[in-house]
């Protein structure tokens, strides 16, 4: 893919921005991360969101005709802010058993779902941690993963961004280029908004922001009636990726952003991702 077909995925449904690196044309893979906690502490609950990331990758994966799409569950990371490992342990089990089936539903193929302690078993991984680098031991973890993937031709890492945010994924990014040099590709999602359209990580809740949440028993109807209209349209376009990557482009896309459209287009992906 050329520079100018790659930049066009900016145009895309969820797709807010491209920094090409020098790996991409031998890249087989692209990949990212799942947090599991915040300085607010562990989210037990997986926020609607994280389909931003699922899709994003899939489609990038598909655009760029790459073999594989790799999600780390960054439960070893989570440990580094003091969190009971028993607790971290039980919901990175849970975020994986619940990614492996709704994959499955989706027809999703070729993805691979590890946890953040088991590559940090790999030889070379250890040996990055060991790079002098100005960070802390949340950030080193994070660099030594992408490297890491950079060196097993998963050079595309999906992040999020948002230019109103303190804090977003291009924060890792750049500390990366800036101790790794330009071997990833960025691609950028949108971060994830709550029901009042507060932009947020797609995969952590935070204290009384309320989220559409993963859960066959989300109560769709109240929380879609309580999002303003510019929040509809950001759920909108995730139903467009999903619908386009699940059933196919579709020349009949309707223009609409009711609260009862979005309750219709909402239940269908909850029903695919739950069975």
């Amino acid at each position: 893919m050329s520079k100018d077909d790659m930049e066009e995925l900016t145009g895309e449904p969820l797709m807010e921005g491209v920094l090409i690196g020098s790996g991409l044309q031998s890249a087989t893979g692209d990949y990212f991360g799942i947090g599991l906690s915040n300085r607010h502490g562990l989210t037990s609950e997986l926020p609607f969101d994280v389909m931003v990331l699922v899709l994003g990758a899939e489609f990038v994966r598909r655009r760029l005709q790459m073999e594989t799409v790799t999600t780390l569950i960054a439960d070893e990371h989570a440990k580094t802010n003091g969190f009971s490992r028993s607790d971290i342990d039980a919901i990175a089990k849970t975020r994986r058993e619940f990614l492996s089936r709704s994959l499955d539903r989706l027809g999703f193929e070729n993805w691979d779902i590890c946890l953040a302690s088991e590559i940090a078993q790999d030889p070379y991984h250890k040996e990055l941690l060991s790079v002098p680098i100005m960070a802390n031991s949340y950030e080193r973890m994070q660099l030594a993963d992408m490297e890491l993937f950079r060196s097993k031709g998963k050079s595309v890492k999906i992040g999020w961004k948002h230019d109103g945010m303190e804090f977003d994924e291009r924060h890792f990014d750049e500390m990366y280029k800036s101790s790794f040099g330009n071997g990833t590709t960025f691609v950028y999602t949108p971060a994830g908004r709550s029901l009042d359209g507060t932009p947020l990580p797609p995969y952590l809740h935070v204290p009384n922001k309320p989220r559409l949440i993963m859960s066959k028993t989300e109560n769709i109807h109240e929380k879609v009636g309580l999002m303003p209209k510019r929040v509809r349209a950001h759920f909108n376009r995730v139903a467009d990726l999903f619908e386009n990557l699940v059933y196919g482009p579709t020349q009949n896309k309707q223009n609409v952003n009711s609260t009862e459209y979005l309750e219709k287009r909402l239940r269908e992906i909850y029903s695919v991702v739950f069975g």
